[in-house]
């Protein structure tokens, strides 16, 4: 029995799996998956998280760790807090169980549970009334009935999987904001990727008809209806965005990126839910941060003659 981790293929984008494992430990930290044979399972979580999981030691290693146990049949999901990345990511682990012959009786899923991870378990009941299991503190759990299933790694946007979270989250509500919005990053956890000028963008853009939109208050089915509704979009980039599943067709996006840091991940979104245009403005970048993490400074005139111009807005 080897008793280091060893690395399996990498998942690519193609058909997802499900396997019923005996004796599998869950190392929240990592969101990793561990087998009896000290294999970690690279294509269930993020390939970054798998890379860090190889420094654990695993259960040949430490016979004697206090672990806690679950015994009966458990689907295991993990999770992150980010929105982005529980959407279309974890939550892709959802797709998969909908099509397997394994039932479980709990799921699995790491903590802290915050609003979004709330409403999409239990209001929307993802989870169907069963057992949920939430890890959270970095202790390992030894699972000894474990359903495992793949996941979207970042970032594959499946077609069927946005039609499974469209169905999920879409409501009949109806938008306050109208046709024009602004999301606002100032409720992003952690503070992270603030727009510094922020104040002269919001005053460009009301002298445009737009109206900011602070995500973080509302719920998941009211941030769809803000997002279905709208015509033009303007946001720096932020997980918010992944309400753009939500548009309807012919909407007109302007993304601010750093520009030291640029991402498709939001455009190729934008694309699927059939925009009309898709702009990204690069943005200087400051802070000691990884790039990604960067607070961003709007060129103010490019934006206003970007909107002008590309969203034919006067």
């Amino acid at each position: 029995m080897s008793k280091q981790p060893v690395f399996g293929a990498y998942f690519k984008h193609g058909n997802m799996f499900v396997a019923r494992l005996p004796n599998v430990l869950f190392v929240r930290r990592y969101g990793a998956l561990i087998t009896e044979e000290g294999w970690i399972l690279s294509d269930t979580t993020l390939n970054d998280f798998a890379q860090s999981a190889s420094t654990f030691k695993t259960l040949p290693d430490r016979p004697s760790a206090p672990w806690k146990e679950i015994s009966s049949p458990t689907a295991i999901i993990g999770g992150q807090d980010n929105f982005y990345h529980w959407l279309f990511n974890w939550m892709s682990k959802f797709t998969a169980l909908n099509g397997s012959i394994h039932r479980a009786e709990n799921f699995l899923v790491s903590g802290p549970v915050r609003r979004f991870h709330w409403e999409t378990l239990f209001k929307f009941d993802v989870v169907q009334q069963r057992n949920v299991y939430v890890a959270q503190n970095n202790d390992p759990i030894f699972i000894r009935d474990a359903i495992v299933p793949t996941m979207y790694s970042n970032p594959i946007h499946a077609g069927h999987h946005i039609d499974f979270l469209k169905k999920l989250i879409g409501t009949g509500a109806r938008s306050p904001y109208g046709e024009r919005i602004y999301v606002t990053r100032k409720d992003a956890q952690g503070g992270a990727r603030q727009v510094l000028n922020e104040r002269d963008v919001l005053d460009g853009l009301h002298k445009l008809g737009f109206e900011p939109v602070v995500l973080g208050d509302l719920s998941l089915a009211e941030q769809a209806a803000v997002f279905r509704d709208a015509k033009y979009i303007v946001s720096p980039h932020g997980a918010g965005l992944s309400n753009l599943i939500h548009c309807s067709p012919g909407t007109c996006v302007l993304e601010m990126q750093a520009r030291d840091h640029y991402t498709k991940v939001f455009w190729s979104l934008g694309v699927i839910s059939g925009s009309k245009r898709y702009d990204v403005l690069p943005c200087e970048s400051s802070g000691s941060g990884p790039a990604y993490l960067r607070d961003i400074t709007i060129d103010i005139d490019a934006m206003m003659r970007t909107v002008a111009e590309k969203m034919n807005l006067v």
